[in-house]
């Protein structure tokens, strides 16, 4: 009952599971017989995730338990700016890799699409260990930039941002959670301003929040051809209009995920009590005859 926090009017590219395995997983004997398959291979973005850290594996908090903590707090969100400002050539850029998932429909790491339809493996038994290895990739590219990050924070006298640093992973949402103190299900961080104020040791900062939204540096017409997202020059959540001068209704969302969020929570929990078989509980394609349905 989790959501992983990447924001995308569409979700904009991953390598399908299968597409994993085959580039990382391919027999020896298929690596002798094509060496030119081998170079491109060994020229790929390998996913590894975040590292083993003292033979320990650091736990993903929620994203209002991270914020408790002010060093990694600061990181995330630091390093989050500096990750959507890369150029989105880049295949380790914010945009290439959140559009694995969907838009712009483009070749990501010289891997072949998919009927151009992106990568995601939907109506298939890989769909939800598909999301594996690309929720790694992303949070691999983020940590190593939460490193740059702490290194080239000043008066961190103690090393507190550097041992932050070190056990840091991406939190994730639980959308699902009953507030306890009257606060919106969507969390303010996520929906209360385009800029937000970090206090750091040598003082506070303020950053484009880019938890809010992600600003696209070089519209991609050729990716969003049709209106209204060939206008819009950031991501939007329930956009006001369909027009380039839309805005966020962030309150809204909120209202209509607290209204649904006792059902929503209920259907989770029927699938995971009626279906014993991974293969019909994965995804919605409908196979006749499964457990007696028609």
């Amino acid at each position: 009952m989790v959501a992983f926090l990447m924001d995308t009017t569409f979700t904009l590219l991953f390598v399908c599971f299968c597409a994993v395995v085959g580039i990382f997983g391919a027999p020896v004997q298929d690596h002798q017989d094509n060496p030119r398959r081998l170079y491109r291979r060994a020229d790929s973005f390998a996913i590894t995730g975040a590292p083993v850290i003292d033979g320990n594996i650091p736990q993903r908090l929620e994203i209002r338990e991270l914020r408790k903590n002010n060093a990694q707090w600061n990181l995330y969100l630091l390093a989050l700016n500096r990750f959507q400002q890369m150029n989105q050539t880049d295949v380790r850029s914010y945009y290439q890799l959140s559009g694995i998932h969907g838009r712009p429909f483009t070749q990501w790491d010289g891997v072949p699409l998919v009927q151009n339809m992106g990568y995601c493996s939907h109506t298939s038994n890989l769909f939800a260990p598909w999301h594996r290895p690309y929720v790694l990739a992303f949070e691999q590219v983020l940590y190593g930039i939460v490193q740059q990050v702490a290194k080239s924070i000043q008066n961190d006298t103690n090393g507190e941002y550097q041992t932050a640093a070190s056990t840091f992973r991406h939190p994730y949402w639980d959308w699902a959670a009953l507030s306890t103190d009257g606060s919106p299900v969507l969390p303010s961080p996520i929906s209360g301003s385009a800029y937000i104020v970090l206090d750091l040791p040598n003082g506070t900062l303020t950053i484009n929040n880019p938890l809010f939204q992600y600003t696209f540096a070089v519209p991609d017409l050729a990716a969003f051809p049709d209106p209204p997202f060939n206008v819009w020059q950031s991501t939007l959540r329930y956009p006001s209009s369909q027009n380039g001068t839309a805005t966020s209704q962030n309150s809204l969302v909120s209202q209509q995920i607290e209204k649904s969020q006792s059902t929503y929570a209920q259907r989770i929990m029927n699938l995971l009590q009626a279906y014993p078989r991974f293969a019909n509980f994965s995804n919605s394609a409908w196979t006749p005859n499964e457990l007696g349905y028609e």
